[in-house]
């Protein structure tokens, strides 16, 4: 009997073993799988993040599409710097904002998004202001 025992009890306890070895496999599986997908999904949140642009839509709704990202980035354990989120504001910025650009960079202290968010929408309204002087004066011109 105790050749039996003995068998019996190596037999059980390289069943548990391989069991737990075969969910840590399984583990592994899933845990890989999972980091896959969220760095794909990093990567396409990081193209998109760099693709938004004023020039189509509101200052207010260019800095949410925005902070949206972020947001979505720091929700998945990716999330970006305060000088790589400047830095893409920046980015999306179009050449009618080189004022603002060059209050925003040459800033000695790092600027907070809301402050970056006060000089564009001041800015974007100056750009207003602009843009009906000039159709004033065409208006008066014809």
């Amino acid at each position: 009997w105790s050749i039996v025992a003995l068998i019996a009890s190596i037999y059980y306890f390289y069943s548990d073993a391989l069991q737990i070895h075969g969910l840590w496999l399984l583990w592994d599986k899933i845990h890989n799988y999972f980091h896959a997908h969220m760095n794909a999904k990093a990567r396409q949140l990081c193209t998109n993040l760099r693709l938004i642009s004023l020039e189509v839509q509101s200052v207010s709704d260019f800095l949410s599409a925005i902070q949206n990202i972020v947001d979505s980035l720091i929700a998945i354990g990716d999330p970006i710097s305060v000088e790589e989120h400047i830095d893409i504001i920046i980015e999306g910025l179009p050449e009618n904002y080189d004022s603002s650009i060059v209050f925003i960079t040459n800033k000695l202290d790092l600027p907070s998004i809301d402050e970056i968010e006060t000089v564009l929408a001041h800015e974007s309204q100056i750009e207003k202001f602009r843009k009906k002087n000039v159709a004033s004066i065409n208006v008066a011109a014809t």
